[in-house]
């Protein structure tokens, strides 16, 4: 009988400047980034050929000089990753800018595989408050992911933040919790332009980590003189300021990225107020790529009753009845994303609860973590 892996996720601990930092998550999963960077198809069949080209040498030049002008302590960071991994600096700012040369490929064509993307539920009452986050993503994460508990320490001020990262890439394209108890999960939207000059949204989603409050991550989000090449959206709320919580859409634009907050208001006990969203512009017009599993999970999610529990959510998160482009994602034809992890953010009860596996049938985590930060991790 085969034995069968149960889930793990390692969690590193660590404290420095942004490079001390990187430097350390290079050297503690310098395996995982290397295999990740070696195995993924999107990566070998895609980002590196296009990267050997005259143009993708040049789009890759325009990316790392609006980075190292806008954002020059992360390209420290990333510096520091490579030095620790072994992995060429040139090989992870790839990793960092794929959202953009993905769609850049695909700009006069229409895509004929589906886009990473997650699917989110809110629910907000006055004694139940959660964020509950489906990770889907390259199905490599599940093997080589990991967790950064970091604090750090440098010229541009002070960090303090646990996130899930993909191997190789900064933290906040996932989901993360930071030291002023800012929750936040992230759904990668998709625009039909990417804006040469702005930096990368990668960098972008980085850069909230800092955010204390919803203005100051819209602040962050716009990025005031060099804005954003592509779209995100931040869903946010607070251990600290729990009534209400936030939707908060990224479009690109330079000098400025545009930003739409909309506010999550707290329903009744018996009536709480459910919001669900994947990857597409809910707030904001915005001319976007044409994708099928976004709107078919939104079309299914409409579909359900709507979620009073936990369990609930997870139902829905869970879902698999449609053939091709279901919520609970696995790799097919068509759609090579899979939910690597579900994690439910509970607001009250200040925990962070991880799910592998569809969340419908096993709805036990299999790790559980505080979002209430100490200010010293060691």
């Amino acid at each position: 009988m085969a034995y069968r892996q149960s889930p793990s996720l390692p969690v590193l601990c660590t404290t420095g400047t942004h490079y001390d930092v990187g430097y350390n998550t290079g050297v503690t999963f310098s395996n995982n980034i290397r295999q990740y960077v070696n195995s993924s198809k999107r990566i070998c069949e895609k980002i590196k050929p296009y990267y050997d080209t005259q143009e993708g040498r040049e789009l890759y030049d325009i990316f790392l000089k609006a980075t190292e002008d806008s954002y020059p302590q992360y390209c420290r960071e990333l510096k520091g990753i490579s030095d620790g991994s072994g992995v060429p600096f040139e090989m992870l700012f790839l990793l960092n800018i794929s959202p953009e040369i993905r769609r850049h490929l695909e700009r006069d064509t229409t895509p004929k595989v589906e886009a990473d993307g997650c699917s989110d539920i809110f629910l907000n009452g006055p004694n139940l408050k959660l964020l509950v986050h489906n990770e889907d993503c390259d199905p490599l994460v599940k093997q080589y992911g990991y967790m950064l508990n970091t604090k750090i320490d440098d010229v541009e001020g002070k960090e303090r933040f646990l996130a899930f990262c993909y191997p190789g890439i900064f933290p906040g394209p996932a989901f993360a919790v930071n030291g002023d108890g800012l929750v936040i999960t992230i759904d990668g939207l998709y625009p039909k332009h990417v804006t040469l000059g702005a930096p990368p949204r990668y960098f972008v989603n980085r850069s909230l980590m800092r955010m204390t409050d919803i203005d100051s991550a819209e602040k962050l989000a716009r990025n005031a003189g060099h804005g954003m090449a592509f779209g995100f959206c931040a869903n946010i709320s607070s251990i600290r300021n729990t009534e209400e919580s936030w939707v908060l859409e990224i479009a690109p634009g330079h000098p400025n990225a545009g930003t739409q907050i909309h506010t999550i208001e707290e329903g009744t006990e018996l009536d709480p107020n459910y919001y669900f969203r994947c990857n597409s512009y809910k707030h904001s017009t915005v001319e976007e790529a044409t994708y099928h599993s976004s709107t078919h999970r939104m079309i299914r999610a409409q579909e359900l009753p709507a979620p009073k529990s936990l369990h609930d959510i997870l139902n829905i998160l869970g879902d698999t009845h449609h053939g091709l482009y279901p919520i609970f994602r696995t790799p097919r034809e068509t759609d090579r994303s899979e939910t690597v992890l579900t994690v439910s953010m509970n607001i009250l009860n200040k925990t962070m609860n991880l799910y592998q596996g569809n969340p419908k049938y096993k709805p036990y985590p299999f790790l559980s973590l505080p979002l209430e930060l100490d200010k010293d991790i060691i």
